[in-house]
């Protein structure tokens, strides 16, 4: 059980639980001191069996719930004319209406077991707190209160929709993330994994100016110093190992200036000069003597 909670714990929104409390909680239930308590008291076996139908409910509804929200991304919002609550509104209702993708749930859900709702159910009630950003005043607080995990995951997708705000896929890592305007967005912000140093973003947008900007003055640079170093490398100047890592600087160098206006228009040119791009790669292999010059 403590695994599960550890699994759920980077999920929205049990990422928010106090993880080591619900562990410890999860932990002193079935430990040999609550045997008997378990045996014994009925109230602690009754909560013992809600607490469990609960935790194991979870994992389906995730499971049930992500499998209908791609299949709603790859057959609705990635085409939609505009990201707006009317078109997603109107693309939601032919989605959730349409036989073909309740086929597709009938025979890839698990039947009773938090099953997808198109419409889920809830109670609102309004209570008063603190304001968080006022701490001496008070403001008027709107609970919202749901039967199952699964009500909870259609009303928080429809009520991103509703204001705007919906999932894509990223054109680069492949992951599902939040858009939160009415453009159709190509790359989330989360890491490229083709280079850590770079947004999917970022990547993204690299790859574009490459694809454009090929006769760029970065790009020209970029070309002669690489050019130079594989001639150096045939020579015999410059070591393999020199080779590769001076080329590594130097796509380093070519990507931040692709980035960065002002690093292109100044320190770029000086730090792509032979020299520099050789002494770069010497310091990053702990080495000052592996070329000639």
């Amino acid at each position: 059980m403590t695994g599960i909670i550890g699994d759920l714990s980077v999920v929205e929104p049990f990422s928010l639980w106090d993880i080591q409390e619900e562990q410890g909680l999860a932990a002193a239930m079935f430990s040999e001191d609550s045997v008997d308590d378990l045996l014994d008291k009925p109230i602690i076996r009754k909560f013992l069996d809600a607490y469990l139908s609960a935790m194991l409910a979870v994992p389906f509804a995730i499971y049930h719930f992500v499998e209908a929200a791609i299949v709603l991304e790859r057959n609705c919002l990635c085409d939609l004319e505009k990201r707006t609550e009317t078109y997603f509104a109107m693309g939601v209702h032919d989605t959730f209406n349409h036989p073909v993708f309740k086929k597709i749930l009938d025979e890839t859900l698990v039947p009773d077991i938090e099953p997808f709702k198109y419409s889920p159910s809830l109670i609102s009630a309004y209570c008063f707190a603190r304001d968080p950003k006022h701490y001496g005043e008070m403001i008027f607080v709107n609970r919202l209160f749901f039967d199952s995990y699964m009500d909870f995951f259609v009303y928080d997708l429809l009520n991103g929709m509703h204001h705007g705000h919906a999932p894509s896929k990223c054109q680069n890592c492949g992951r599902y993330f939040l858009t939160l305007d009415a453009r159709k967005p190509k790359y989330c912000d989360g890491m490229a994994p083709q280079n850590p140093h770079y947004t999917c973003r970022q990547y993204g947008a690299l790859n574009q100016q490459k694809e454009k900007n090929a006769n760029h003055p970065i790009f020209q640079i970029f070309k002669t110093r690489t050019s130079t170093i594989r001639k150096h490398h045939q020579r015999g100047k410059i070591t393999d190992k020199v080779r590769q890592e001076a080329l590594k600087v130097c796509e380093e160098l070519r990507d931040r200036a692709l980035l960065d206006n002002n690093f292109a228009q100044g320190e770029y040119l000086r730090l792509m000069e032979q020299d520099a791009v050789y002494a770069e790669a010497n310091k990053q292999l702990g080495d000052g003597n592996s070329h000639d010059g």
